[in-house]
């Protein structure tokens, strides 16, 4: 009986703590960020031809909005998460499509995928690979 007392004695201390040190990790990874990094910021395309014609298919971030010709959006809250192969940024955002006046909010995903490409979507499924276009205009080759 004393044995049983102790083992329930245990168990109700322990499982507490257990519980709080298993969930803690989980809530730790997401960190709230004020910005995108500038290394984020600048023009984005699907490829270097679209870069030509960033009005129609370029993306453009800067530290705490988004910008294409299908919505111009600002961010609400930003955070960042680490991922297998580095951080992964996601925003809120309150979004205006061209003709409108009410905004709606979305939300964003940012996933380096090197220097030079990113991934971009409202989710991991639809995420589209982009790569950065040359700061100034393009050259003529």
């Amino acid at each position: 009986m004393s044995l049983k007392r102790s083992a329930c004695i245990i168990a109700a201390v322990l499982l507490p703590v257990a519980v709080s040190i298993l969930s803690e990790p989980a809530m730790a990874y997401v960190k709230r960020i004020a910005s995108l990094p500038q290394s984020l910021w600048g023009v984005w395309a699907p490829n270097a031809d679209a870069c030509n014609d960033a009005d129609k298919l370029a993306v453009v971030l800067s530290a705490r909005s988004y910008k294409s010709s299908q919505a111009s959006c600002d961010f609400i809250d930003l955070s960042k998460t680490p991922g297998p192969n580095g951080p992964i940024y996601s925003a809120r955002a309150r979004c205006i499509q061209p003709g409108q006046t009410n905004p709606a909010t979305s939300n964003l995903i940012f996933r380096p995928e090197g220097s030079n490409r990113i991934s971009i979507g409202p989710d991991f499924k639809t995420l589209k690979l982009n790569q950065k276009c040359a700061a100034g205009p393009p050259n003529a080759h």
